[in-house]
């Protein structure tokens, strides 16, 4: 659990005077996590919380790799916050898990704890088998092609350049050739990636580049686990073991082990047997008895309805799985996936399972007795592409065998209600006042001149008009 955890990582806080932050991805079959992008934000959220003086930090890895430009990322982080790191392995680092600790100026190295080989790896989209039955994917890198040129070459002993021609694109053929050249960039990327890495520590690039080159092309199989002693050898920083911090590892493992089954691979079908609400699905079959007599243009529907009702559908049931954690003493979080998975046994017995992922996302846990500033929140949530929901199917009981229908007796009838008693009229309420609409206000027109006004004399004033008479002027005739 969680509080027995921090209880370790104090302990081994103590022990080498430094912070602590563990990075796991699930190695659990059918439910695995590796390193990608996502886990960018919780390492910031992680190195948020540490003391502004901090200028030392251990790294406590488990996985078995992943995207090694999100691996890359993760040391520089670190490297700008701190002076110097350690990695801790008390298992499996492989991959992109190897390129971190690459990058670390010390590596503490459980005798059960494992690197690997650099090599990148390519998948190519699923493809179908000559009789469509199957979808393949295939999986390899450009060493791959190059062992298969040099096969072709030596031990085959083609040595003709039009034979080679052919052999190689029949390699591109069943890969791509696309594949190829990404496999050929990538293996580029991480002999470059690597050395840049050493050379954050190493003094000899030399030294640097031929640790590099050889973790990237000397193994013949990208899942070789090399052990302590080989990573000293190849001349990887690998610290003298130390018994108590080696102690503490382990425990942290069997307990981050034994909380998330790693041992127990997810299978879909044990959830559903586990699950009271599925019973059905795996319950006795009933068999169907179609009468004889039918006729033949009518028993193909008889069959298809048969075959209908001898399907047994059950409700959905939710699943929940933990990809990666990521703890320390001052903050804690992990990516987890939710969703439903259905099943249904169709006629010919076999179940059919298609579970339906609702959403990834990392999620912060409380951490008791927490020491240091506020626990950050949880980081983003990471979008999921839309599933295509499963086909519904059509859920059936299946049909009692050669068993008469009893028809059903009619039922009594109901008897009518009793009439409801009409309520007692209202007296109408007495008629409102009517109020007296305002009036509105008479304005008076003005009185319009009487007289029009005259042009002023020479004097300026206005000459006298005759009483009782108006002024008449000429009206000057149109000549047409």
């Amino acid at each position: 659990m969680l509080e027995d955890r921090i209880r370790l990582f104090r302990k081994i806080e103590k022990l080498r005077k430094r912070p602590l932050v563990c990075y796991v991805t699930s190695p659990r079959v059918g439910a695995g996590g590796q390193i990608s992008g996502d886990a960018v934000p919780e390492v910031l959220s992680q190195l948020q919380t540490l003391p502004v003086d901090t200028k030392t930090l251990d790294l406590l890895l488990v996985s078995n790799g992943g995207d090694v430009t999100a691996a890359g990322r993760i040391v520089s982080l670190i490297r700008e916050r701190v002076e110097n790191f350690a990695v801790l392995i008390p298992q499996a680092a492989f991959s992109a898990a190897t390129l971190i600790a690459l990058g670390a100026d010390e590596i503490i190295m459980h005798c059960n704890g494992n690197l690997g080989p650099t090599d990148p790896q390519i998948i190519t989209p699923q493809k179908k088998t000559a009789d469509g039955s199957q979808h393949l994917q295939l999986q390899f890198g450009a060493e791959d092609l190059a062992a298969f040129l040099k096969f072709a070459k030596k031990d085959v002993g083609l040595t003709d350049q039009s034979h080679l021609l052919e052999v190689f694109k029949a390699f591109c053929q069943e890969v791509g050739a696309v594949p190829i050249g990404v496999a050929a960039r990538s293996s580029q990327l991480i002999l470059t990636m690597g050395e840049k890495l050493l050379e954050l520590h190493m003094k000899d690039k030399q030294q640097a580049h031929a640790i590099s080159q050889q973790l990237g092309t000397s193994f013949f199989h990208h899942g070789y686990a090399l052990s302590r002693s080989e990573a000293r050898k190849i001349g990887l920083p690998v610290a003298k073991s130390s018994p108590p911090i080696e102690e503490l590892m382990w425990s942290i493992w069997l307990d981050f082990e034994k909380e998330l089954d790693f041992r127990d691979p997810f299978n879909p079908i044990h959830v559903l047997k586990n699950n009271p609400s599925t019973a059905a699905l795996f319950g006795p079959v009933q068999h169907i008895q179609i009468p004889a007599g039918i006729p033949p243009q009518l028993l193909p529907q008889v069959v298809a309805q048969a075959l209908a009702l001898s399907t047994v559908a059950v409700p959905p049931v939710p699943y929940k799985i933990t990809h990666a954690l990521m703890e320390s003493t001052r903050h804690a979080s992990r990516c987890i996936s939710e969703g439903n998975i259905f099943g249904a046994r169709m006629p010919d017995l076999q179940v059919k399972i298609n579970i339906l992922q609702d959403m990834v996302k990392w999620v912060a846990l409380p951490v008791s007795g927490r020491r240091g500033t506020p626990t950050p929140p949880a980081g983003p949530v990471m979008p999921v592409a839309p599933t295509v929901p499963p086909a519904p199917i059509v859920p059936g009981t299946p049909a009692a065998p050669a068993t008469p229908i009893t028809p059903t007796a009619p039922t009594a009838p109901v008897a009518p209600a009793a009439p409801v008693a009409a309520a007692a009229p209202v007296a109408p309420a007495a008629p409102a006042t009517p109020v007296k609409p305002l009036q509105p206000p008479q304005i008076k027109p003005s009185v319009p001149h009487k007289e029009p006004l005259k042009p002023r004399g020479k004097s300026g004033s206005l000459p006298a008009a005759r009483k009782g008479k108006k002024e008449t002027r000429p009206i000057a005739r149109r000549r047409r």
